[in-house]
């Protein structure tokens, strides 16, 4: 039911987004020429840049990447958005996508009721909302790490989620 799946944002603009979600879901979607993102830089190496909208929320960017059309990205994120339960939701982050420790230590400090962090990095660990999980290699630094989904050895997510 959330308007996220299948899209990525940057680390410190998804800080942002979760920040003041309300105000980001009710303002209005820009699409952008990918060529033009302020994070172009780290992701001109991903051979699928360029080949999916992007778009900008206020003045933070969303990568839609499992969408083909703006189209499919306006009907998809608005049908959603009426969908979110927000007394049962959970806020996820992860180390992929340009996060620094800063961002980790932002997620921390964010005054959510749900949320879960997933890590492959040791140093982060400290942190109340991190989760050490094991990853599989990644040759591109943009994508860390990757997110466990059901029955994992460091969490269960759908025991979490279904116990929010």
């Amino acid at each position: 039911q959330s308007p996220t799946i299948g899209l990525f944002f940057m680390a410190s603009d998804y800080i942002k987004f979760i920040s003041n979600i309300h105000s980001y879901l009710e303002s209005d979607m820009v699409f952008i020429d990918p060529m033009t993102s302020k994070y172009l830089d780290l992701l001109k190496n991903d051979k699928f840049y360029g080949t999916y909208p992007v778009a900008k929320l206020n003045d933070i960017e969303i990568f839609f990447m499992h969408y083909t059309s703006k189209e499919q990205v306006i009907k998809k994120w608005n049908r959603r958005i009426k969908r979110i339960n927000w007394d049962h939701i959970l806020y996820k982050f992860n180390d992929q996508n340009g996060c620094t420790e800063e961002d980790i230590q932002n997620f921390e400090m964010l005054p959510l009721k749900h949320k879960i962090c997933f890590t492959v990095n040791e140093d982060y660990e400290k942190y109340s909302s991190v989760i050490k999980i094991h990853s599989p290699k990644r040759h591109n630094f943009i994508h860390a790490s990757y997110e466990p989904f059901g029955n994992n050895k460091a969490v269960d997510i759908n025991k979490l989620i279904n116990d929010l």
